[in-house]
């Protein structure tokens, strides 16, 4: 059994946000996420997001997603587990 400090549900877009601030505080970090690739709905956004830079604006969502997906990938803290199920989180802090 693996032993995280942070388990996440979910690769979209706060799941890869989620996933690299508790990777960069130190965090040991499992993402699961039940499709084969990580990105969510975001891999869908071709259009360019208004706002401020900051926000990324005239940005792509695609090109967003896939900034992320490879900051997390090349994470030693992150561990990913695609196309998996998370069940239940149990009081002795076991998710299965």
């Amino acid at each position: 059994m693996r032993s995280y400090d942070v388990a996440i549900i979910g690769g979209g877009p706060a799941g890869l946000m989620a996933a690299r601030a508790a990777a960069r505080t130190g965090a040991s970090v499992a993402l699961v996420d039940d499709a084969d690739r990580l990105g969510g709905q975001l891999v869908k956004q071709t259009h360019m997001f208004f706002g401020s830079e900051k926000q990324q604006a005239g940005t792509r969502g695609v090109d967003i997603a896939r900034k992320l997906v490879k900051e997390v990938s090349e994470s030693s803290r992150i561990d990913l587990y695609l196309e998996t199920m998370a069940l239940g989180l149990y009081d002795d802090k076991v998710l299965t």
